[in-house]
C-alpha cells in the first residue's frame, strides 16, 4: 500500500499522481483476519462439435457433497477440540465469534471421528513401539489419587501392559528413574 504526498512540502504545489516517486520508507502491519471463505465449484457440460455428445466435467475428489468444510476449517476446529481441549460447544462458539459461521457439535464430532480413523495406523504403530521401549516417559498427565499422591493417567493405562524388555520402566517428571534423564520426552 503506497502513501504518496499530495502537496510539495517545499512550495506547497500539487503533486500529480503521474509524477514519478520512490518508496523511501517502509512499515508493516500484521493483522489477524478470520472469516469463512466459500468457494463454489461448478461442473460444466460441453457439447462435442464433432458428434454432438454432451460430456459433463467431474468434481474434484475433495468436493464429494453439495456443501462441506475445507481442510483449513477442519484442521482448526479439530485442533481446538483436541490440542486445546476445548469442549465441543466452546469450539463451535469460538468459530462463530471469529467468523460469524455456526458449526454444529455434531459436525465437530464427525470431524474428530474421521481424524481418529485416519490416525489409527499411527496409533497402532505407536502402541507397538511403546510396548517394546526400554523406558516409557509420561509427561503432563498427572492426577491426584486417594492417598494424595500424584500419578499419571497414561501410566495407569499402561500399568497392566507388558513391556517385554526387562519389564520396562516408567519415567516422569515426578518419579525417580535410573536412566538419569527424568523430565525429557523419550517416547
Amino acid at each position: 500500500m503506497g502513501h504518496r504526498p499530495q502537496r510539495c512540502h517545499g512550495c506547497g504545489g500539487s503533486l500529480p499522481e503521474e509524477a514519478p516517486g520512490d518508496a523511501v520508507d517502509r512499515r508493516q502491519v500484521f493483522e489477524l483476519r478470520a472469516w469463512v471463505e466459500v468457494t463454489e465449484h461448478q461442473v460444466h457440460a460441453v457439447g462435442c462439435p464433432c458428434c454432438g455428445a454432451v460430456t459433463a466435467g467431474v468434481f474434484p475428489a475433495e468436493v464429494p457433497a453439495p456443501t462441506q468444510y475445507g481442510l483449513g476449517m477442519k484442521a482448526f476446529v479439530v485442533y481446538l477440540d483436541n490440542h486445546h481441549l476445548l469442549p465441543m460447544e466452546r469450539s463451535c462458539e469460538l468459530v462463530h465469534d471469529l467468523t460469524g459461521h455456526w458449526l454444529s457439535e455434531g459436525t465437530l464430532y464427525n470431524l474428530d471421528r474421521a481424524l481418529s480413523v485416519r490416525l489409527e495406523p499411527f496409533m497402532v504403530r505407536t502402541r507397538a513401539l511403546l510396548r517394546v521401549a526400554e523406558v516409557v516417559h509420561f509427561d503432563e498427565s498427572g492426577r491426584a489419587t486417594r492417598d494424595g499422591l500424584r500419578t499419571s493417567a497414561a501410566r495407569e493405562r499402561y500399568r497392566g501392559a507388558r513391556l517385554p524388555r526387562g519389564g520396562g520402566r516408567f519415567g516422569g517428571d515426578w518419579s525417580p528413574c535410573s536412566h538419569g534423564r527424568v523430565g525429557r520426552k523419550l517416547a
